[in-house]
């Protein structure tokens, strides 16, 4: 049996003048952080396919080399390390 205090629609109507208010009120600013979050988004540049060439290649050749340094990504190198074992 579904009880009728589940159903969305029955809730909303039960709902307080002011809890309607408070959720509308994080739903902008839900979506006020999201329009601030994708501002800039056409400016972002992808990462280059050389990177990911080297981290493959640096992974394959890790054997008789040391890690890198921690700005490219040794955990990354790792990985590809352990894939080609």
């Amino acid at each position: 049996m579904v009880r009728l205090y589940l159903l969305p629609h029955v809730f909303w109507q039960r709902c307080s003048a002011s809890i309607r208010g408070v959720d509308a009120i994080f739903c902008l600013a839900l979506t006020g952080a999201a329009i601030k979050l994708m501002a800039g988004i056409h400016q972002v540049d992808d990462l280059k396919m050389f990177d990911e060439a080297l981290y493959l290649m640096q992974g394959v050749n890790l054997a008789g080399q040391a890690l890198p340094v921690a700005a490219w990504g040794p955990f990354y190198v790792w990985w590809y390390h352990a894939l080609h074992q």
